[in-house]
């Protein structure tokens, strides 16, 4: 029960020998607000020990929480563990770990990453009401990962909030011989706990081998499902989730909104069901089906509509604006897609391309419901504005020939592809053709690289006018009342660039130009088949290829010109 008090740099006696409990805290004129932190010492006749391998005390300071929706957690450790990363997982499929230190994720900042040594590690946890959050260390450095190597490890994670510090953990009871175990899931909460006393944070302290805690996650089990085309287990991961009401004993991680739900690789949930088709080469579901009867790509479309249900209920629930999306994923989620991977990584571009012929079409009859009811300057309805004539092109040259015009057919039942040529709505990138010589029916392609007002855009020519009449062909391909754009900016005059008005153009559509070129290969291949014995398998798929492709020329002709 003796206290002894001493400065930074002076030397004092133990009384006796005995364990002590070394506090050490900040001095308050430095000028920040520090907590205080604990070790352990031994003093044994006038020698004074710390408790770790080095006998010393490492004591680590950690400046106070001073905001009231904060959680800071401090991993140290010692023995000869060279290495514990520290990772966060949220129920939106966010992972923190060293690869984004120092970077705020979803609220979420590993503030230190000590990669030699006793730590600390520390991240700090802006909560979310909506997020469920869990705590993980992995054993780096140690593949045998024995129970041995934890229990010397002396591993602690101390958690603190603006009161100070609310808890700590110790590395649990473990078998020695035990191998395999590199990570130790330390715990988890919800945010909609946060009020709660203790903030129900949920003591798991488990090792491990596997990255993910034993706690409901079933965000990430219906993603995994979904990345291995195990439908059922999709379906199962839903029901057990929505309709039983039971995702698990401590369902810290249950999503609120499916809706904004993405992986680690930044893909939405219904991209990654759209990696997958089921269709078979001559365009029919003739997989054996299982003892329900069901082929894999019946399971499949039962998963996606269950997916798209739930995702619409629990927007409602939340009383998100998502909801007006029909179940489909949420624009942030959309742009998180394009952002991390590419516009041509994005779910509606997999529906275009890879997806099952019947999932492909249940999402773009959602999409033009969608865009239907959506102001003129939605994001979703610019999303068509800009790559709707990308979309096309790569369902026309990617999508098998036995579903291409189905497909083609739905994404132009979205007005947003086709409903700027009826207003000549004409913006900067759009792919047009100009009218050489007014009246003549000739046109050039280019591109719009400039709008300069309501009747005057510029367009950058991909085909040069004909040289050596004097520059009268380009005169008129800036005419109609308006003077050559040479005149207007002579510092461009080398360029193939015109001022033309709006009425002086129309649409070039590139999907147009490949079906017409695929189609011609085929037609040319037919002309030269050999069918006096009778129409083979790969002569017939040929046949039905050209048939489809036609159709689609048609259907495009009505909308776009080439």
């Amino acid at each position: 029960g003796k206290c002894v008090t001493f400065q930074c740099g002076e030397q004092v006696e133990l009384p006796e020998d005995g364990v002590y409990l070394l506090q050490t805290r900040a001095r308050r004129e430095i000028g920040y607000p520090w907590t205080s932190h604990n070790a352990m010492v031994v003093s044994l006749k006038g020698c004074t020990r710390g408790t770790d391998a080095s006998g010393t005390a490492h004591v680590h300071l950690n400046r106070a929480v001073t905001r009231v929706d904060e959680l800071r957690v401090v991993v140290t450790w010692a023995g000869d563990v060279r290495e514990l990363d520290t990772h966060v997982y949220t129920s939106a499929m966010d992972q923190i770990d060293y690869s984004v230190c120092g970077e705020s994720v979803n609220g979420v900042t590993l503030n230190l990453d000590s990669c030699n040594g006793t730590g600390p590690e520390t991240a700090t946890i802006r909560v979310k009401p909506k997020l469920g959050y869990s705590l993980s260390l992995k054993l780096v450095g140690d593949p045998a990962a024995t129970g041995s190597v934890w229990a010397g490890s002396m591993a602690r994670a101390h958690v603190y909030d603006s009161t100070g510090l609310i808890a700590v953990f110790h590395v649990p009871p473990v078998d020695h011989s035990a191998a395999g175990l590199q990570w130790w899931h330390v715990l988890a909460f919800h945010g909609s706990q946060w009020k709660n006393e203790g903030h129900d944070l949920f003591r798991v302290n488990q090792l491990s081998d596997s990255s993910l805690p034993d706690i409901a996650v079933p965000g990430w089990t219906i993603m995994e499902a979904a990345s291995r085309a195990d439908w059922e287990e999709m379906s199962g991961e839903m029901h057990q989730l929505f309709v039983s009401g039971q995702p698990g004993p401590v369902p810290v991680l249950m999503p609120q909104q499916l809706s904004v739900l993405t992986n680690m690789q930044g893909e939405s949930l219904l991209g990654v069901v759209c990696r997958t088709s089921h269709d078979s080469t001559d365009g029919d579901d003739r997989a054996a089906g299982d003892e329900e009867g069901l082929t894999p790509a019946q399971k499949q479309m039962k998963a996606v509509t269950e997916l798209l249900h739930w995702t619409l209920e629990l927007d409602k629930k939340s009383s998100s604006v998502n909801a007006q999306a029909m179940g489909l994923p949420a624009e942030e989620c959309l742009n998180k897609e394009i952002r991390e991977r590419g516009v041509e990584e994005c779910y509606i571009f997999r529906a275009a391309v890879s997806a099952s012929v019947e999932v492909s079409l249940e999402i773009f009859r959602r999409l033009a419901a969608v865009v239907k009811r959506s102001p003129l300057t939605s994001k979703i309805r610019s999303f068509f504005y800009l790559h709707g004539n990308a979309l096309l092109d790569v369902a026309v040259t990617k999508r098998p020939s036995n579903s291409v015009s189905r497909v083609v057919e739905a994404i132009l039942s979205v007005e947003a592809m086709w409903e700027r040529q009826q207003r000549k709505a004409f913006d900067m990138g759009d792919k047009v053709q100009v009218e050489r010589v007014v009246g003549n029916g000739e046109f050039l392609p280019g591109t719009i690289c400039k709008v300069t007002g309501v009747d005057r855009l510029h367009v950058t020519l991909l085909t040069r006018p004909t040289s050596g009449d004097g520059g009268r062909t380009r005169t008129l391909a800036c005419g109609n009342g308006y003077h050559n754009f040479t005149a207007i900016a002579p510092a461009l005059q080398d360029l193939d660039i015109v001022e033309v008005h709006p009425l002086r153009l129309r649409w070039r559509c590139s999907a147009l130009a490949s079906a017409r070129t695929r189609h011609q290969e085929l037609v040319y291949i037919a002309k030269n088949m050999d069918l006096k014995d009778g129409v083979s398998p790969e002569q017939r798929r040929i046949l039905q290829a050209e048939s489809a492709l036609k159709r689609c020329i048609s259907m495009l002709s009505e909308k776009f010109s080439e």
